[in-house]
C-alpha cells in the first residue's frame, strides 16, 4: 500500500435528506476513500458517505468491513484527518 486518503465527489441526492450530504465544500457531495499502490493502482475504494462524515468515521467503517481495507505491516505515516486516538490504532500499530 503507497497511501489512503480521501476526497468529495458531487452527488445528487434526495432534497430531503440534503442536508447530510453538506461537508466543508459548496453543493452536496460524497467522501470517497481510496487506497492505491505506489505504482499508482488502486487497490481499495469506499464510496456513499455522506460529504458530512467525517474521514476517520469512514476510515473506521472502511476497516471493519468483512472484506474492507486491510493494512499492512510497517505502515509509517498516517495524515493527520484520518488520526482518531491512540486506542483506535493500538490494533495496528505499537505507540
Amino acid at each position: 500500500m503507497g497511501a489512503i486518503d480521501g476526497t468529495h465527489v458531487r452527488a445528487s441526492v434526495p432534497i430531503q435528506i440534503q442536508g447530510r450530504f453538506r461537508g466543508r465544500k459548496d453543493g452536496t457531495t460524497q467522501n470517497v476513500l481510496t487506497a492505491a499502490t505506489f505504482g499508482l493502482k488502486f487497490t481499495y475504494v469506499l464510496a456513499g458517505w455522506e460529504g458530512s462524515a467525517h474521514d476517520s468515521r469512514v476510515l473506521n467503517d472502511a476497516l471493519s468491513r468483512p472484506r474492507g481495507l486491510k493494512i499492512p505491516e510497517g505502515i509509517i505515516g498516517i495524515e493527520s484527518d484520518f488520526i482518531m486516538d491512540n486506542s483506535f490504532w493500538s490494533d495496528f500499530f505499537s505507540f
